[in-house]
C-alpha cells in the first residue's frame, strides 16, 4: 500500500481544505468529531493513566520496536 502526500491547505472552522492528487477538496467536519493536533512531545508525557496509541514492528527475531507512540496530553486520548 502506498499512501498518496495530501495536506490541509486551510481550514474556516470546521471546514478542511485538502489537497491530494492535484486536486482541492472541502470537508465539513460534524460538531460531534474530535479534532486534535498532534505536536512532538518528549518521555514525560508518557505516565500511569495516560492514553496512548503505538506503532510498532516485529523483526525477523520476533523483537518488536516501537516506530512511534502518540500520547494523550491534559486528559486529550490520541485518535486511532
Amino acid at each position: 500500500m502506498q499512501l498518496q502526500k495530501q495536506e490541509v491547505d486551510g481550514h474556516e472552522g470546521r471546514t478542511l481544505t485538502v489537497k491530494y492528487k492535484g486536486s482541492e477538496q472541502k470537508i465539513v467536519v460534524p460538531d460531534d468529531v474530535p479534532t486534535v493536533n498532534l505536536e512532538p512531545g518528549d518521555r514525560s508525557l508518557l505516565k500511569a493513566g495516560v492514553k496512548v496509541v503505538l506503532f510498532a514492528s516485529q523483526g525477523v527475531d520476533a523483537t518488536i520496536t516501537a516506530q512511534a507512540v502518540l500520547a494523550g496530553k491534559d486528559g486529550v486520548t490520541p485518535p486511532m
